[in-house]
């Protein structure tokens, strides 16, 4: 099978195994140093999801998992579990959007390539969750969480 016949399922969205790949592989690199990367992924999911369902998976996984981040750290400072400077932490960035993105498109990839792709995408997240256990790095998890969680909306799409 060529390069061409391996492509997204949806005629609208021709998008080869190459960018994929590329896609997959960029997507455990850190979103703030890489605007390209960000912008590929967005015309990617706007074109494949749609430019509505792409901006309610982005800001679903941006507002949901920086609550929830926000949340732990609350919780982590009124137990006496993480100390109080905590609460000046200042944590911006798309980076939690994007893995919510990078998430609901695993269910636009080809089954065959699904797994790899989120192996690749949860490799970031994943490791430093584990590595460094950070408030981001957990924030970066529910983010891909929320992506996934999202499944309806990729059906319909």
């Amino acid at each position: 099978m060529t390069e061409a016949q391996l492509v997204w399922p949806a005629p609208a969205t021709r998008v080869s195994l190459r960018l994929v790949a590329a896609l997959a592989s960029t997507a455990t690199a850190r979103v703030r140093r890489s605007p390209g990367t960000f912008a590929l992924l967005a015309v990617i999911s706007a074109t494949s999801l749609g430019t509505g369902r792409w901006l309610v998976v982005f800001a679903a996984g941006h507002v949901g998992a920086t609550l929830a981040t926000l949340g732990g750290i609350w919780i982590a400072i009124e137990t006496g579990a993480a100390s109080a400077h905590l609460a000046h932490s200042v944590d911006v960035g798309v980076s939690y959007g994007f893995f919510a993105v990078a998430a609901i498109l695993a269910y636009r990839v080809p089954r065959r390539w699904r797994p790899a792709y989120i192996v690749a995408v949860a490799a970031y997240p994943v490791a430093g969750t584990v590595l460094f256990q950070g408030f981001a790095d957990f924030g970066h998890l529910l983010a891909l969480a929320i992506g996934f969680a999202l499944y309806p909306l990729a059906r319909r799409a």
